[in-house]
């Protein structure tokens, strides 16, 4: 109605073909249009913005004619104005509209200049409509965060509303549960320190990422032997991978399990715990530890603070391959190598938060102990459990037994076997451990999220479940931050690397498409978040 033929035609081209404009993209002070719909607006009670694409309503009314934003949002102030916002039109009428998934940003980059801010009309809310799954929950929480703005998710039916000054969620459903990510055991905190880290003047504030996430796992060149697992050998196919690395009789082989993982479980150490004692565990019997359960009850109070569950080891799925189970030895690192006052700093750290007050450096003859035993194993096996606890004991406790796995594998000496929270380590980034419950990552880890590399630039997230989408848009953020590659296993499902890497054993993608499917992009969240956390 207000805009020139040239500019329709500018505005058209820009968004489908990526032409600038070549005119000026503001509507004429003294263009007749704008009288009208100032009469049309002093003459209403209600104005309804209706949904299509956030950037377009945007640009109209903070660029195109700021003057009419501007009266939209002084009556609105006034109370003599009902704004009703649907889709689009709601997320405009918040205070920021980025959280947008249409397809191009190029009205963001060219005509907004990266200006994503809305009208305000409910304080610091900004809204995220037709939510269906756990696709925005960890993203959504992050970016909260990270802006200082509230973010209210609403699935179709659901509404926010403000009314003198005070705002609330209308005809809520489970679809957008605020308790979503701690009831999933998930930590929308730990992934933001790692994008923290990642966009802290690592990545590039003005790029828009057009590229979609790659279908297939593409982890760079690797060395050694490496089979990262959800939950171990558990299908056909990762076993016959297993086997294939493994170029051995299984029967001959001889396997060091590094089970650290589970040391911080309370199934590890309370006997009465229902988790003590389940087929293919790890406790403090089957690992033979010279620690006293009682030592660790009292220092932990009871095992206050301690994880629920227990590790896992590859026990199981190798003697099924036909690895003699006196083939297989079971080693601590932590437990064999620590003093009694680490042993009672670290349980004191994880029940009650008390850093500890002596070094946590571990004894060096004994950790040269340990790089001998190493030094004969065919296979070497990081059980399940604590991924930050695993990252500590190898690459702060004991960093040279940390260095020597990691040459004795790329060396092509031993393959290595991962199962969950070791899979996790041995990859590029713990980032995907979602929450391990533990004081660690803060207080002896610096919220340092550096594994071991083994997977070469490929971080991996264990118990993947592609239908419910909870990683779908933080991995894309995640790869587009960090460079690396996020890869989701399902359980069954093996990272397979021998020069280069496979997923196996998964009969769906490892990588859900869902942050780049059909219209989608992600472009304008990575955008702010980057802004916001550099």
């Amino acid at each position: 109605m207000c805009a020139s033929k040239e500019q329709a035609k500018a505005l058209y081209e820009l968004q489908t073909k990526k032409i600038q404009p070549t005119v000026p993209m503001t509507v004429d002070a003294s263009n007749p249009c704008l009288k009208k719909f100032e009469t049309l607006l002093d003459q209403s009670n209600v104005v309804f913005a209706n949904g299509g694409n956030p950037d377009i309503y945007g640009f109209v009314v903070k660029k195109f004619a700021p003057q009419l934003g501007e009266l939209i949002r002084k009556r609105v102030q006034e109370g003599t104005l009902l704004y009703m916002g649907r889709s689009a039109g709601g997320m405009v009428g918040g205070s920021d509209f980025a959280l947008t998934y249409e397809p191009s940003p190029a009205l963001t980059s060219s005509l907004l200049n990266e200006d994503t801010r809305g009208l305000a009309l409910a304080g610091k809310c900004a809204l995220r409509p037709h939510i269906k799954n756990h696709l925005w929950d960890i993203t959504s929480k992050i970016y909260a965060k990270a802006t200082g703005q509230t973010v209210v998710l609403a699935a179709n039916g659901e509404g926010l509303f403000c009314n003198q000054g005070c705002c609330g969620m209308t005809g809520t459903t489970e679809k957008t549960d605020p308790d979503s990510i701690k009831n999933a055991g998930y930590s929308a905190s730990r992934i933001q320190k790692a994008y923290q880290a990642a966009y802290s003047g690592a990545s590039e504030p003005t790029k828009f990422y057009d590229k979609a996430q790659a279908a297939e796992a593409k982890c760079g060149e690797t060395s050694g032997k490496v089979v990262l697992t959800s939950n171990g050998l558990e299908s056909a196919a990762s076993q016959q991978a297993f086997v294939t690395l493994l170029k051995k009789d299984p029967s001959t082989v001889k396997v060091v399990s590094l089970d650290d993982g589970a040391y911080l479980s309370k199934g590890f150490w309370d006997a009465t715990d229902a988790e003590f004692a389940k087929v293919g565990g790890v406790n403090y019997l089957t690992l033979q530890t010279p620690t006293a359960p009682s030592m660790v009850q009292e220092a932990t109070q009871g095992f206050q603070g301690l994880v629920p569950g227990s590790g896992s080891t590859a026990d199981t799925s190798l003697q099924t391959l036909g690895v003699s189970p006196t083939s297989i030895s079971h080693i601590s690192a932590f437990d064999r190598c620590a003093s009694q006052e680490q042993k009672q700093a670290l349980f004191a750290l994880e029940s009650q938060g008390v850093p500890p007050k002596v070094p946590m450096e571990a004894d060096a003859n004994c950790v040269s102990k340990l790089v001998g035993e190493l030094a004969s194993a065919d296979v070497v096996v990081m059980g399940d459990g604590n991924a930050d606890f695993l990252s500590f004991v190898y690459k702060k406790f004991a960093p040279s037994l940390g260095q020597a796995l990691v040459d004795r594998v790329t060396s092509g000496n031993s393959v290595f076997l991962g199962l969950g929270g070791g899979s996790t380590f041995a990859s590029a980034s713990t980032m995907a451990a979602g929450s391990t419950g533990s004081k660690i990552l803060k207080t002896l880890l610096q919220d340092n999220m550096e594994g071991l590399g083994l997977a070469g630039s490929c971080a991996v997230r264990p118990g993947f479940n592609p239908s419910v989408a909870w990683w779908d848009m933080t991995s894309a953020l995640f790869e587009d931050a960090t460079k690396m590659d996020f890869v989701g296993l399902e359980d069954g499902a093996a990272l397979v690397c021998s020069g280069q890497c496979a997923v196996s054993g998964s009969e769906t993608a490892s990588k859900m498409m869902g942050a780049d499917s059909g219209s989608l992009h992600r472009g304008r969240v990575h955008m702010i978040l980057d802004n916001a956390l550099d």
